[in-house]
This record gives C-alpha cells, sequence and structure tokens, in this order.
C-alpha cells in the first residue's frame, strides 16, 4: 500500500501497528497497548512537541491506543475518530475500568470529594467519559473515587432529543484548530451521518 491516510493510519517510516504488516512497509512493527486519557482535553499533536500543530484532542476517559513511548511522548491512535500523533505520556493512564457515561454539561468539576467547595482536579468538558461507581444525589462517586455532579452525565449511549440546541450551547465559544468538545456523541442526531475525517487531506 504506497498510499494512505496519514491522518487516520498508525505507520511511519521506522514504525507501524503490527497490523499493517504486510499492507504498509516500515522498518519495524509494534503491537498497541490500551490506555485512556486521565485529563479533560489533551492536545494531540503532529510531533512530539509542545510547538507541533493540534491535530485533535483526546477527552477524558477515551481509549488511545500507544504504539511508541520515548522522552515523554506517546505516539498513537484515538479509538474513537482514528486520529494518529503525539501526546504527552503522562496524560494517560492504563485502562481500568469501562466508562458507561458520559458528560453532557459544557464541562463539569472533577472533585475529590462530593462538595462543590472543593477545589477541582480537573474540569471535564462534553463527551469526556467517565466510569460511575456509585449514585450519591447531587453527585456521582467515579471508579477512581472522584467526584461529578450527577446532573452532568448522562449514559454513554444516550442522545439529546434536540441537538441543535445543544450545538448552540457553543455559540460564542472562541475557535481553536483541533477542539473537539463537541465532536460525535452526545449531540449527534438519532441517524447518525456517514463518519468521515474531520478535515481535508491537505495538498
Amino acid at each position: 500500500m504506497s498510499e494512505y491516510d496519514r491522518r487516520i493510519t498508525p505507520a511511519r517510516a521506522d514504525l507501524a501497528a503490527a497490523h499493517l504488516r504486510g499492507k504498509i512497509e516500515a522498518a519495524r512493527y509494534a503491537q498497541g497497548r490500551p490506555a485512556r486519557g486521565n485529563r479533560g482535553a489533551i492536545p494531540l499533536r503532529a510531533a512530539p512537541s509542545i510547538d507541533a500543530g493540534q491535530e485533535t484532542q483526546l477527552l477524558f476517559g477515551e481509549q488511545f491506543t500507544v504504539y511508541e513511548e520515548k522522552d515523554g511522548w506517546a505516539w498513537g491512535q484515538i479509538e474513537r475518530d482514528s486520529y494518529v500523533g503525539y501526546l504527552r505520556s503522562d496524560a494517560l493512564l492504563a485502562q481500568v475500568a469501562p466508562s458507561a457515561h458520559r458528560v453532557i454539561a459544557l464541562a463539569t468539576p472533577l472533585l475529590p470529594d462530593p462538595d462543590a467547595k472543593r477545589p477541582a482536579r480537573d474540569m471535564l468538558p462534553m463527551n469526556a467519559k467517565v466510569a460511575v461507581a456509585k449514585d450519591e444525589g447531587r453527585f456521582v462517586r467515579l471508579a477512581d473515587g472522584l467526584f461529578v455532579f450527577a446532573a452532568h452525565v448522562a449514559p454513554i449511549d444516550a442522545v439529546a432529543s434536540d441537538w441543535v440546541a445543544i450545538a448552540e450551547r457553543f455559540i460564542g465559544v472562541p475557535y481553536l484548530w483541533g477542539l473537539d468538545w463537541i465532536a460525535p456523541g452526545w449531540c449527534r442526531p438519532r441517524s447518525k451521518p456517514a463518519e468521515s475525517p474531520r478535515r481535508a487531506i491537505p495538498t
């Protein structure tokens, strides 16, 4: 395979995913290991540098397959949209619990206790995935022992009845290349359109 979409294919001249052996030539191949995002929104970079362009974002709780770790950077692929790139290794955790809920508010604080006055550990954006362990009334306790507002999450297969109204809540939010809070998820229409990469192939 001489031509392929580099945005969504885990292949470089020196390394490619093991399932591409025999399809794409590379110096070596690697089996990926599963991980998940452990910060609200993690920039996926085109190169292992904070100055490299942001391709998209890995949200909290989303799956990421790691093919290489080097110098504090992980190179791999996001499960949700198949985008490939680099992100900081310390923003990842091994997958420990399935995420059956997603954030449906524009953002929600990740709290150490069921108390809105406590300092938030992070802010989770819409469509971040969480593993709910217990409903405690106003809050839900997550599998990692932290808390979010119960009204700010919903089952992962739930879909908003008025997805246009959800999108309109983002009116006035400054544009940032690669901002991915409202990717297909909570605000998608019930009749899901065909999937396609979010930007055109550079020419």
